[in-house]
């Protein structure tokens, strides 16, 4: 039961001093409250003190939302919603900004809340009262501020009405999950789940959609469709000016090793998520200011991916687009781990968002051709 396991209510998110030492940023011991639904992403493997909860949690959701999602991509039902994109694509405007991005009712958003429901949980498309509840909880008035939902300080940030229909929403969204085709054959209470309930992992993935599965590869795909310019360098050098519509336009659709790369050189020049952390097992001393710290057990370290991803030790030419350098998926970081190597927190959703991601550069890539 995550009632039993403390880490579950506390998540020790730091606020950054943003001193940054050899590529590591030391964090401060100012720690915010973090709302018990964020288990997956808050919770320690074995390895590094935990009580084995994130392994059975990562496992229930594997096999009952990410395995099955990849099974349901292949299905007609999945192929419709494709399809209606691919058509919205054909006849809404879709440059920078364009209402295919942004529009309620048709293109990108409603495409991303139907096509991943109904993959992931078995949702129906056509079940507009679940759908629209879905919709507005993830993309309503302010999209993506779903994910700031799970911190204490949700208040200051959206605003005491915003959070208490926030509230509200977060309810039916459980409600709908738990009594989704996929969570409704979850066997509850067995060991190797960790004893979770049918509520509670439905409790458990609502952040994994929020901070990741709705927002991740809607930033990619609007980075690599034109919506989203790439963005500048830190100096000051320009490279928001790369002709993303030239290269895309240039793509070999047909092959497959192409489309992937171009989506991981998007990636590596703007990480959906930049920074990810480590808590300190001892205490350690460091050298910030001309000054020793010395910094106890349990301190954060934030390990800025972004940084990796530019550092011209490892990739020529490193701020310039060139989806076909060296070695660029498999040390590309966009999946909080190097390439392909996992240590258990990889992306669960990694298989799933790249078939996803491809088919629509390469079926609206296809349009542009038309």
């Amino acid at each position: 039961m995550l009632e039993k396991t403390k880490q579950n209510y506390i998540s020790h998110v730091p606020c950054c001093y943003w001193l940054c030492i050899r590529g590591i940023i030391i964090t401060s011991d100012i720690n915010i409250m973090i709302l018990p639904l964020s288990q997956l992403l808050s919770l320690s493997q074995k390895g590094a003190g935990g009580d084995g909860m994130h392994e059975q949690l990562r496992a229930a959701a594997d096999r009952y939302i990410f395995f099955r999602g990849m099974v349901r991509q292949r299905e007609p039902k999945a192929e419709q919603i494709m399809n209606q994109l691919v058509e919205d694509y054909r006849s809404m405007p879709h440059g920078k900004g364009g209402k295919f991005f942004t529009n309620k009712k048709r293109g990108m958003r409603p495409f991303m809340i139907k096509y991943i429901h109904y993959c992931m949980y078995g949702i129906d498309p056509d079940d507009k009262e679940k759908i629209d509840i879905l919709f507005n909880f993830y993309y309503g008035n302010k999209a993506g501020s779903a994910a700031l939902y799970y911190f204490k300080v949700v208040g200051r940030v959206l605003g005491l009405v915003e959070t208490f229909q926030y509230n509200r929403l977060v309810k039916k969204v459980s409600k709908i999950y738990e009594e989704s085709p996929n969570l409704s054959s979850f066997p509850e209470n067995e060991a190797k789940y960790g004893n979770l309930s049918r509520k509670e992992l439905a409790d458990a993935t609502i952040p994994i959609m929020a901070i990741a599965a709705t927002v991740g590869p809607k930033h990619l795909l609007e980075a690599a469709m034109g919506c989203s310019p790439l963005p500048n360098r830190v100096d000051g050098v320009k490279t928001n000016t790369t002709d993303v519509f030239g290269i895309w336009d240039g793509l070999d659709l047909d092959d497959s090793g192409e489309v992937e790369r171009y989506i991981n050189e998007i990636g590596r020049l703007w990480l959906p998520v930049s920074h990810t952390h480590r808590v300190a097992t001892e205490p350690f001393t460091v050298k910030m200011l001309f000054k020793d710290r010395t910094f106890p057990t349990g301190t954060e370290i934030m390990i800025p991916l972004s940084l990796s991803m530019f550092d011209e030790n490892i990739w020529d030419d490193a701020f310039e687009f060139n989806h076909n350098r060296h070695d660029l998926v498999k040390l590309n970081m966009m999946f909080q781990s190097v390439g392909n190597k996992d240590a258990g927190r990889m992306c669960p959703g990694k298989g799933f968002a790249m078939i996803m991601m491809s088919e629509i550069i390469v079926r609206c890539g296809k349009v542009r051709r038309e």
